[in-house]
C-alpha cells in the first residue's frame, strides 16, 4: 500500500482488498430510479468508479451525461491518482492506485418490453452512438405467453447483430443481456428463452428489471420478487455459461451477491454497490 495514503485512511489488507475487489468487478451498478436525477448519476458514477465495477447502468436519457462524467473522473484519477479521485463519502478509504473505467449499460424497451423491435433497435442504435457499451433489453413478456418464439427470436437475432456490429475504439464487441423479468414466467418458459438466447449468440441472460411488481394474494401488499437463487441455478443449468447469467433484483446485500455468485451468476445489477461493499469490509474483518 502506498505511504501517501492520506492521514485517517483506513489500511485494508491487501487479501481483504483483493476479495473485495473480485466481487465488485461482477457488479454493474445501476441508477435507474423512476426520478433518478443528473446528481443521483454524478454520484452513481462515483462509486461505480471508485469501487471498480463492471458496469455503470443508467437510463438510456442519462447515457451521455454518464459517459462525459465518468470520463471526466477517470481523466482526473489518471492525472493525479494520489489526490483527484473519486471521494469516498465518508473519507474513511481512498484508493490510491489507478483507477479503469467501467462499461456504460442501458436498458432498452425498459421496463415492460413492449416496444415494437423497430423502437427497441433505434433505442440501441442511439445509445451506442451516445456511449454505451453495454445494453440491457427487456423481452416482450406478452409474446411470452403468448408463445410467439418466431416473433421473439426474431427481436432478440436483430438485437444481437445490432449491438455486436457496433465495434468499441478498442475493437472488442458491446454487449447484450436479454431481460427475462422471470417473477412473472414458468419453468419452461425460462427453459425456451434461455435456449432462443444461446442460438442467437446473445451474451448475458438477466433475471429482472427490479420492477417486477406483484400482489401477494394472501397479504393483498405488493411486492417486488427480483432475482431468486433457484431461477439462477436453472439458468445456469440451461446456459452452461454461454450465455451467461446476471442476477438482478433485490440484491442489496453482500449476503445476498454471494448467495447469488453462488447459485451460479456471473454479473450482479444493484443499486446498493456501496452498502454491500462497506459490509464486505465488515464480513471480511477489515472494519
Amino acid at each position: 500500500m502506498s505511504k501517501d495514503k492520506p492521514p485517517g485512511a483506513v489500511m485494508i489488507d491487501p487479501k481483504i482488498e483483493s476479495l473485495l475487489g473480485a466481487v465488485m468487478a461482477k457488479i454493474d451498478h445501476s441508477v435507474l430510479g423512476q426520478t433518478a436525477t443528473e446528481k443521483e448519476v454524478y454520484e452513481g458514477a462515483q462509486i461505480a468508479l471508485l469501487r471498480q465495477v463492471a458496469a455503470f447502468c443508467v437510463k438510456p436519457s442519462h447515457v451521455a451525461f454518464a459517459r462525459k462524467t465518468l470520463s471526466s473522473l477517470f481523466d482526473l484519477n489518471q492525472a493525479d491518482p494520489a489526490t483527484k479521485k473519486p471521494a469516498n463519502k465518508d473519507g474513511s478509504e481512498e484508493r490510491i492506485a489507478p483507477l479503469e473505467l467501467p462499461a456504460i449499460c442501458t436498458v432498452v424497451g425498459f421496463p415492460h418490453g413492449a416496444n415494437c423491435t423497430e423502437i427497441k433497435l433505434a433505442e440501441t442504435a442511439l445509445a451506442l452512438e451516445q456511449g454505451a457499451t453495454e445494453i440491457d433489453m427487456v423481452v416482450n413478456l406478452g409474446d411470452v405467453h403468448q408463445g410467439a418464439w418466431e416473433a421473439i427470436g426474431h427481436e432478440i437475432a436483430s438485437m444481437t447483430e445490432r449491438v455486436h456490429q457496433h465495434e468499441r475504439p478498442f475493437g472488442s464487441l458491446p454487449l447484450l443481456k436479454v431481460i427475462f423479468e422471470t417473477t412473472y414466467l414458468k419453468d419452461s418458459q425460462i427453459r425456451h428463452l434461455a435456449e432462443i438466447c444461446a442460438d442467437c449468440q446473445v451474451d448475458y441472460v438477466k433475471t429482472s428489471t427490479g420492477f417486477d411488481y406483484i400482489r401477494n394474494q394472501q397479504t393483498g401488499r405488493v411486492e417486488k420478487p427480483g432475482a431468486t437463487s433457484r431461477v439462477v441455478a436453472l439458468m445456469r443449468e440451461i446456459c452452461q455459461g454461454n450465455p451467461r447469467i446476471k442476477a438482478s433484483g433485490g440484491i442489496t446485500t453482500w449476503k445476498k451477491v454471494n448467495q447469488f455468485l453462488g447459485a451460479g451468476a456471473d454479473r450482479i445489477g444493484t443499486s446498493a454497490t456501496e452498502a454491500i461493499y462497506q459490509q464486505g469490509l465488515k464480513v471480511l474483518g477489515a472494519r
